[in-house]
């Protein structure tokens, strides 16, 4: 406030006076906290490692200050944000905590140095809010080989960060023969073709949706139940054998194919037509043909 004082000073030796002027100079002394000057940044809440939010600045009524050691002291939810110790300078240190729809704004407390004392204050920084992709959830659905064109399998699902309402379902890649048709407001998927396990027993559908700005992607996988939906097929063989065999002579063993994929065992074989006088005898369970009746 005041720096030096003039003072006149007088003086008598009982007759006469005499004046004179004594000078006082204050030396400064830094008694005063440094004052954080309150301050609002904003930046979006997709900024990236590094981006620079604001410098933060501060006054000290001790005059000829410099300014060091600056601080986030509080409000520095997940280290969100660096502060140049030096300078002051704030910038993002990790963009992945920045989020609006989690923390719309942070109040930081900073504090700074003169030298000798320290002071603090709040910085604000809000966050713009940015238009995020609908991210789709990815599940397995399953559906019986035979399911009727029309059957609903399952519905697609998706969450947007932001909370808009998502339509324009479809389907865009992996949808062989055009399997299945998706529901463009629901995301509901129905069988739009007949099915077969033992041609393709699992689809990988990429399923996009939009917030009507941005578009997500997704996997939805079909997996088809195999059923036993196939006739087995009697493999032609042809057998010789003397025409003096006997009785319980062994002839050959009949063979199948099943198209099903699924491990299939083949039983009550019978013979069916053909066998003359019953000449041969058919095993039931392992399908070898023995001479019956020799005389045949």
């Amino acid at each position: 406030t005041t720096t030096s004082y003039s003072l006149t000073v007088s003086v008598s030796d009982g007759t006469n006076t005499g004046t004179g002027t004594i000078t006082v100079t204050l030396s400064n002394v830094n008694d005063n906290d440094p004052v954080v000057t309150a301050a609002t940044f904003e930046i979006a809440e997709s900024a990236t490692n590094g981006t620079a939010v604001g410098t933060v600045v501060a006054t000290d009524p001790d005059p000829g200050t410099s300014f060091s050691a600056w601080a986030i002291t509080a409000g520095n939810t997940g280290t969100a944000f660096a502060i140049d110790g030096s300078s002051g300078d704030i910038t993002v240190n990790d963009g992945t905590q920045l989020d609006y729809e989690t923390t719309s704004s942070y109040t930081l407390t900073v504090r700074v140095s003169d030298g000798t004392l320290t002071g603090t204050g709040t910085i604000t920084v809000d966050l713009d809010d940015v238009n995020e992709t609908p991210v789709v959830t990815e599940a397995t659905l399953t559906v019986d080989e035979d399911a009727d064109i029309g059957t609903n399998i399952g519905t697609a699902a998706a969450i947007d960060p932001d909370g808009n309402s998502l339509s324009g379902w479809k389907i865009i890649a992996g949808n062989t023969d055009d399997a299945f048709d998706i529901v463009s407001s629901s995301g509901e998927i129905t069988v739009a073709q007949a099915l077969d396990y033992e041609t393709t027993s699992s689809y990988s559908l990429t399923v996009e949706v939009s917030d009507s700005t941005l578009k997500g992607i997704g996997t939805i996988t079909v997996d088809l139940n195999n059923l036993n939906d196939n006739d087995p097929v009697v493999t032609a063989a042809t057998f010789t054998i003397a025409e003096s065999a006997t009785n319980d002579t062994a002839v050959g063993t009949a063979a199948a194919t099943d198209p099903d994929d699924a491990v299939t065992s083949f039983t009550r074989w019978p013979i069916t037509a053909g066998n003359t006088g019953t000449a041969f005898a058919i095993d039931s369970r392992s399908g070898e043909v023995t001479v019956v009746d020799e005389t045949q």
